[in-house]
């Protein structure tokens, strides 16, 4: 029990805690948590499963992060495509989906439905790195030359792949359970299951999620077939 509570200590020192909620009232609630007679630190920024959270689920800090590390990797991809022996529009495209959108698209289903600005800065740098036109052109037009869906139409192709992989899974699984599961909403902010079902709706002409047995359920390939 000491060699417990001896490693517990250090741990109150390293770690911290915070709080998030999408109701504006509850945002300022700050409790007080203590271990062994420490207190815990509050962290209003907490980073958890490499997503950055605040008190009211803006994810704004995140956001900024993403945009920083997508620039950072478009400055590369420029580089690329400016030297006399500088790669095709298409090879930069490439790289930029495999080091430049990889960043923007993870976790996405999870934060992007939240955020109220979902044409995200980052890719239209990035897309005229790719495609060498000037700062001035339209974003639409960055787009296109480019050959890149908007972060709104390729957080709406996430979204809904997201929900159709959890109602797939077994109804005991926590996420077919999430996607599932009917409550009402204490805001007017959506969360991810209200975000995919619109756009369920939306594609399938106004039916409600609950036609998962007219899927076409895969078999595992580690299970031999009939």
């Amino acid at each position: 029990m000491q060699r417990t509570r001896v490693r517990y200590l250090p741990w109150t020192e390293r770690h911290t805690y915070g709080t998030g909620t999408a109701n504006s009232h509850e945002a300022k609630w700050r409790p007080s948590i203590t271990i062994e007679g420490r207190p815990l630190k509050y962290n209003p920024t907490p980073t958890f499963l490499g997503i950055k959270y605040d008190r009211q689920l803006t994810f704004g800090g995140h956001v900024e992060e993403v945009t920083k590390k997508v620039k950072r990797r478009a400055q590369a991809i420029r580089k690329l495509g400016n030297t006399d022996w500088g790669y095709e529009k298409e090879v930069l495209r490439g790289t930029y989906i495999a080091v430049g959108r990889s960043v923007i698209e993870y976790a996405a289903p999870a934060w992007i439905p939240w955020i109220s600005k979902t044409n995200l800065a980052a890719q239209r740098y990035a897309a005229r790195a790719v495609t060498g036109q000037l700062k001035t052109t339209p974003a639409e037009a960055v787009l296109i030359e480019s050959d890149l869906p908007s972060i709104k139409t390729r957080s709406r192709q996430l979204a809904i792949s997201a929900f159709d992989k959890a109602l797939r899974l077994p109804e005991d699984n926590p996420r077919h359970g999430v996607a599932t599961r009917e409550e009402g909403i204490r805001t007017k902010k959506t969360d991810w299951r209200d975000h995919s079902g619109k756009i369920w709706r939306d594609i399938f002409e106004g039916r409600e999620p609950d036609c998962v047995e007219s899927l076409p359920c895969l078999r595992p390939p580690w299970e031999e077939g009939p």
